[in-house]
């Protein structure tokens, strides 16, 4: 199968790390080529897709609406003779020229923004089943769940160690506090006065120098860090060197860092929203906090920590979980059967 993947940009991200972990898995079996439209990308996930796929860019800068690119784009599509379209961003729906023979698939990663130019998809991936039922009920949309997988054997993986002081909190994400909720983490953090603890925040975004700001206000600074300037391939053997891992996110159709977490071994704090909850079987593998509640998020901290191995064995089943619900080559099978599906 010749399958063709289109994205705006590779830079560091759910999705995209998504996406290349995908494509790998693909190329095992068919034909996988990447194009990128736009310009400035992450020149580390770049070498990676480029070890496993054809890789394409079209070099338009970002925002621009000059017409070379819609038909440089176009052109490289009908060369490359595709199976499978499939794009990860439904704005890239309104500058695909569609072709017979060619089956068009959108991925739905997430619930942000209305799905617009994602309705000229033949078939639709919805990434969780929150994804899926925002899409019907809203815009009328039919879709398929299938769930974003991840390499689970490239994770470290935690031992069951006793706490070392201080109690090492993280959380991954795009620092955008408005979607992520990384102030409500540093407001209930900063209820815990009589825990010693740190914090890494480890991703990089617009939020960042507003909770610089607001570490400083709630005089916590000194306890947390951030992480910004770091490859994936690092977090992923650093994550089994912390003790809680936190979701505190306001919107959140999945979550690939959490998933990450719960292969590492590390027990998980997560806000009370389908998409988490999901990865979680429902909650069931994670604690869970009420989303926007400073007060419960703290509540829920001090009781993981309070009862560590309890957390812990629950950890310890969620890894059993995700491996067998969410291993990355599952996710390309799934994939695989959904492109040939009439």
């Amino acid at each position: 199968m010749n399958i063709v993947h289109i994205i705006f940009n590779i830079r560091p991200g759910g999705m995209e790390h998504f996406l290349i972990d995908l494509v790998e898995a693909q190329s095992r079996q068919d034909n996988v080529t990447v194009v990128i439209v736009n310009r400035n990308n992450d020149n580390l996930m770049m070498q990676r897709l480029e070890q496993h796929c054809r890789l394409v860019e079209i070099g338009r800068p970002e925002g621009s609406y000059n017409p070379r690119y819609f038909i440089k784009l176009n052109r490289v599509l009908k060369q490359l003779k595709p199976d499978v379209v499939n794009f990860h961003d439904r704005r890239l729906g309104a500058m695909i020229l569609k072709h017979r023979d060619v089956s068009y698939i959108f991925t739905c990663h997430d619930m942000l923004q209305p799905p617009g130019f994602a309705r000229r998809a033949d078939k639709i991936i919805a990434v969780s089943g929150a994804v899926a039922s925002w899409l019907g009920t809203n815009y009328g949309l039919k879709s398929t769940v299938i769930p974003n997988g991840i390499a689970v054997d490239r994770i470290a993986r935690r031992g069951a160690r006793d706490f070392i002081k201080p109690i090492k909190l993280v959380t991954v994400a795009r620092l955008d506090h408005i979607v992520k909720g990384q102030h409500i983490l540093l407001k209930a953090v900063a209820q815990l006065q009589a825990v010693d603890w740190t914090l890494d925040l480890i991703g990089n975004g617009q939020s960042r120098i507003y909770l610089e700001d607001l570490a400083n206000q709630l005089d916590i600074k000194a306890r947390v860090k951030f992480i910004t300037d770091i490859d994936r391939e690092e977090i992923l053997g650093r994550l089994s060197g912390y003790d809680i891992f936190i979701l505190p996110s306001l919107n959140e159709a999945f979550s690939i860092a959490l998933a990450e977490a719960m292969s590492a071994l590390v027990p998980v704090i997560i806000s009370n929203l389908d998409g988490p909850k999901l990865i979680a079987d429902n909650g069931k593998y994670a604690t869970v906090f009420t989303p926007c509640d400073v007060n419960d998020l703290a509540r829920k901290i001090r009781e993981v920590i309070a009862d560590y191995p309890t957390a812990y064995s629950k950890a310890v089943a969620a890894q059993g979980f995700v491996k067998e619900t969410f291993g990355i080559d599952k996710t390309a099978t799934r994939y695989r059967e959904f492109y040939n599906k009439k």
